[in-house]
């Protein structure tokens, strides 16, 4: 059975070991045509990664013009590359992944129902997918069938988009009384010591109730439910509170920030978050990505009747990240507004939070299209790793950590805690990591002296003028630190500490062996939450030095779990960890 990280859930011999909620959620439920049902459950298409082209935004390179930088792939170079491999499984058509009649059976096997979690008492919304990044190693641990059908439920609604259609007004009355009865019980605390964050109240926007999900066609418009030729139903529109500007509100081949709110309809309609526009955020996709591949590797042990399922909506999102994210540096790019879960937090250029995801994404998107046996599309991701590897390197490492990001403004060089997110899950899934041994230990170690140990200074100043006699040293990882040791001030988000960041900051510390500094970034949350603060059972997303604090009962926290996957992972190989340590500890002997 091996170390507990690998609890057996299923096999791919094994018809009993899994359940699915992605047929109920989009084709079951909406009583589709059989040949849309055998479409989307059998027929997931595998387009050449050279692509057909069309426009391009700037600066962004399609993978039809990567002809002169990188190999285009095709089924004959795939036959070709094939010819020489001992496989006993015969190579896929192109266009299809092909179930057997075994892994068809563990399919149907697979229903366990829907699972949802609030992401927090103010933000009101279920299964978000950027915290669930985090948290989710708490449901991969301890209810693996909760985590596997989560995450068939979010490859199920990357394919379709949100559509206007017919959508009975009844269906829906269960999730508003309940909503009406949740929210009338909300505690209401803020930075402020009072009323809810206003961002709150912006995600609890009433949408009309004929809105609904539709099928989408394997080229990409929307299935007519009635086949009758008419127009495709318009997608349904959003009013994003930053801006005003109105947008759709779930496009197809995009990963949903959530699947809901209990006001509305979870799952038929996802994407109640309406502060930005979450399309185009650079770290959805490269984190469904990767914790599909997680749980192709640890949460299954390797079901290939999970991949196969999910393999569709992988590649739908590798290729659209390749058209629309992907620079002709092979890196994806922020756009100098905030694209990714720290959603007031500006990264512009290439930065170090989504430019490490998305190697990682490189790397596990190859692994399962190996797995498959696309190896020529395989390679293609691997080369497209390497080069995008040797310029994220050029253009951020500056010798002691990962720069922010690549733009020229002043806080372009502040320290990010959460540099390694990437690095650290491409590990905890048995990749190799995406970073240099030496510059992992060398940025987690700046980390730790500027955003925990230094942090915690200032944390304890603010203690100490409120009164406080005896102050904790350890207040967590602060999100953004300046290299002259003052916090980056420039949003809110770079002044908090991260309940949920820090916990996996911890476990990827573990990892690489810095033990001491481990435990002490982790023991800032645990003096946060039940001695300073009194936030038992209620963990907070966020808190500043001065000890306000946001969103109770967070979800992000629950990645306290990537601690207990590191151990798991250290427990394989002891020696070779504590040899590590050891090394660790005789370059750097002071912890601050």
């Amino acid at each position: 059975e091996g170390p507990p990280r690998h609890r057996r859930v299923c096999s791919a011999s094994d018809a009993e070991c899994l359940r699915s909620t992605a047929r109920r959620t989009s084709l079951i439920a909406h009583d589709l045509p059989p040949a849309v049902v055998a479409s989307l459950l059998q027929e997931i298409t595998l387009e050449e990664a050279a692509g057909d082209g069309g426009p391009a935004s700037s600066g962004v390179l399609p993978p039809s013009q990567l002809a002169s930088a990188l190999p285009p792939y095709s089924i004959a170079q795939q036959q070709q590359q094939n010819a020489g491999r001992d496989s006993p499984t015969k190579v896929p058509k192109e266009e299809e992944v092909v179930f057997t009649e075994q892994e068809r059976n563990t399919l149907l096997s697979m229903d366990v129902g829907q699972f949802a979690y609030l992401e927090s008492t103010e933000y009101v919304m279920v299964n978000t997918y950027d915290v669930h990044f985090y948290a989710s190693y708490a449901l991969s641990t301890l209810w693996p069938l909760l985590e596997v059908s989560l995450q068939l439920d979010f490859a199920s609604s990357v394919l379709v988009a949100t559509t206007v259609c017919a959508h009975p007004p009844e269906s829906r009355s269960v999730g508003r009384q309940f909503y009406t009865h949740f929210t009338s019980h909300l505690p209401r605390h803020s930075h402020g010591g009072g009323s809810v964050n206003p961002a709150s109240s912006a995600r609890r926007q009433q949408v009309p109730d004929h809105e609904m999900l539709t099928p989408i066609s394997k080229a990409g418009g929307n299935v007519d439910p009635e086949e009758n030729g008419t127009t495709s139903p318009a997608l349904v529109q959003l009013k994003f509170f930053n801006n005003g500007v109105t947008g759709n509100r779930k496009p197809a081949s995009i990963v949903p920030h959530d699947l809901g709110s209990p006001c509305e309809d979870p799952w038929y309609l996802p994407n109640s978050y309406c502060l930005r526009d979450t399309s185009n955020w650079k770290d959805l996709p490269c984190k469904f990505v990767l914790s599909v591949y997680r749980d192709f590797t640890v949460t299954t042990n390797r079901c290939m009747a999970f991949l196969k399922q999910v393999w569709g909506a992988v590649h739908s999102v590798m290729r659209y990240c390749m058209e629309n994210f992907v620079s002709t540096n092979g890196l994806i790019e922020n756009e100098g507004k905030p694209d990714q879960t720290y959603d007031v937090w500006v990264m512009t250029g290439v930065s170090a939070y989504c430019g490490g995801l998305w190697l990682a994404t490189l790397a596990a998107a190859a692994d399962m299209a190996e797995t498959l046996c696309f190896h020529g599309l395989a390679d293609w991701y691997r080369e497209y790793q390497r080069r995008a590897s040797q310029a994220l390197e050029k253009l951020l490492w500056n010798g002691t950590y990962y720069n922010f990001d690549s733009s020229t403004r002043p806080q372009h060089d502040s320290i990010i805690a959460d540099q390694m997110a990437g690095h650290w899950f491409a590990r905890s899934c048995g990749l190799p990591g995406v970073f240099a041994t030496e510059r992992v230990i060398r940025s987690l170690r700046t980390v730790y002296e500027y955003n925990v140990v230094k942090f915690g200074q200032i944390a304890a100043a603010e203690d100490l003028k409120a009164g406080v006699p005896t102050p904790p040293p350890y207040r967590g990882a602060v999100n953004g630190m300046r290299p002259d040791g003052r916090i980056d001030m420039c949003s809110l988000q770079s002044q908090e500490v991260w309940t949920g960041t820090t916990y996996m900051i911890a476990a990827g510390m573990l990892m690489e062996g810095l033990v001491e500094e481990a435990w002490n970034t982790a023991r800032g949350v645990y003096e946060g939450t039940y001695v300073s603060f009194g936030l038992w059972f209620s963990t907070p997303e966020a808190w500043l030095a001065n000890g306000n604090f946001r969103a109770l009962c967070y979800m992000r926290p629950l990645s306290v779990w990537s601690i207990q996957a590191a151990l798991d992972l250290i427990a394989e190989d002891p020696a070779r960890h504590a040899a590590l340590a050891a090394e660790v500890r005789r370059r750097f002997p002071s912890t601050g």
